[in-house]
């Protein structure tokens, strides 16, 4: 009996030590399968990763590519348009003095170039003067360069700013960052403590913050275009020289 109770004890032992073998491998593979998981994400990440620059760069490029062909096709399309606001400028600049002497007009001055996309240097220097109604004294002239206001303003177009207005939530405002000497034409929102200066265009410009720290100016607010304020004061260049012919 007692022989007979060792070889089964050994009999149990010898199972028990092949199930254990068996737990261990199983152990041993589901380790070998969670390190191949691991890895598996891993390159996962690394995939969406790469493609996520790729996409990037590609999208960088392609914006890159439609500013240049927008560009082109606006030199193109707005020749006319162009032709019009130049032939408005330079008689409200060559009749200067007589708007002034005969039809309540004052000079406003152009005092150089505001970026509308990253902000660059401003000229303070005075390239030229037109006339305006005297409403308008105290305001001053700038010339549009770049395309982040294109919804509003094109290229090259001449705005008419007011250093004396308080600058409101929403208001297309002229930013002075005095740190670096630059401008920028942008919309500007006020939230709490921050501002923002948002583009309006149809390209894909970001926005720019700023905080309480920055040393950012406001030095003027867009009344809006030379045309704008030309219509809303109900002033035809032809009347005006019918106006001046008969004096």
């Amino acid at each position: 009996d007692l022989s007979k109770k060792i070889f089964i004890l050994n009999k149990l032992i010898e199972k028990n030590n092949q199930s254990f073998k068996e737990l261990e491998s199983s152990k041993l593979r589901t380790e070998r399968m969670f390190n191949e998981l691991k890895r598996t994400r891993n390159r996962a990440e690394n995939d969406i990763k790469l493609f996520q620059e790729l996409s990037k760069e590609f999208t960088n490029t392609l914006d890159k590519e439609l500013e240049i062909n927008l560009s082109d096709a606006l030199e193109y399309q707005d020749i006319n348009y162009n032709f019009s606001t130049t032939e408005k400028e330079d008689f409200l600049s060559s009749n200067l003095k007589d708007l002034i002497s005969n039809l309540n007009f004052i000079p406003i001055d152009v005092v150089g170039e505001v970026s509308c996309g990253t902000p660059s240097y401003v000229f303070n220097e005075i390239s030229k003067s037109i006339a305006l109604p005297s409403n308008y004294k105290d305001c001053f002239a700038l010339i549009v360069k770049g395309n982040s206001m294109n919804k509003l303003f094109k290229d090259n177009e001449l705005i008419i700013c007011c250093r004396n207005k308080t600058p409101i939530d929403g208001d297309i405002v002229i930013a002075y960052l005095s740190e670096n000497n630059e401008a920028t034409c942008k919309k500007i929102h006020k939230k709490k403590d921050k501002l923002e200066l948002h583009p309006c265009s149809t390209l894909p410009y970001e926005i720019q913050y700023y905080d309480k720290n920055s040393d950012i100016n406001i030095i003027g607010v867009v009344l809006g275009s030379l045309n704008d304020i030309l219509d809303l004061e109900n002033i035809d260049i032809k009347d005006l020289k019918e106006k001046l012919n008969t004096i």
